[in-house]
């Protein structure tokens, strides 16, 4: 009687470790889905590129990004202000069809390496700055 009682609580203890190492790999292999996901969507935000527009123009003026990077602008300024690129960014001209109020923002990818000069339309002459797409 001893011999099976043994041989029940052995069995009972590697069932009870089979379970254990079952629920471990799918807890470890969720979290690393997680992990990874989280990695990927860290990525995915530092894809934009963000320039603030004030009334002392736009913040950073020059900005680096590669190709096919986005680049937002948002008017941090109580006054609107309008994006426009300059003439001969062809073929990569870019602007905001409106002009932006506080806090809203304009987004352009940038698909086409090379320098690419802006201009504030309201303000053509204060607010310039560039965009090098790598």
């Amino acid at each position: 009687m001893e011999k099976i009682a043994k041989r029940k609580m052995l069995q009972w203890a590697i069932g009870a470790a089979v379970v254990i190492v079952a629920v471990s790999g799918v807890y470890f292999g969720f979290r690393a889905h997680n992990q990874a996901a989280t990695k990927k969507e860290q990525t995915v935000v530092q894809q934009t590129a963000r320039v603030s527009i004030s009334s002392a123009g736009f913040m950073p003026g020059t900005i680096k990004i590669r190709q096919g990077q986005m680049v937002t602008w948002t008017n941090q300024d109580t006054r609107p202000h309008q994006i426009a690129s300059d003439i001969g960014n062809s073929p990569t001209s870019f602007g905001s069809d409106s002009p932006l109020a506080r806090t809203e923002t304009f987004a352009t990818v940038f698909d086409t390496k090379g320098m690419f000069t802006y201009h504030d339309q309201l303000n053509p002459l204060n607010s310039k700055a560039t965009v090098i797409v790598e």
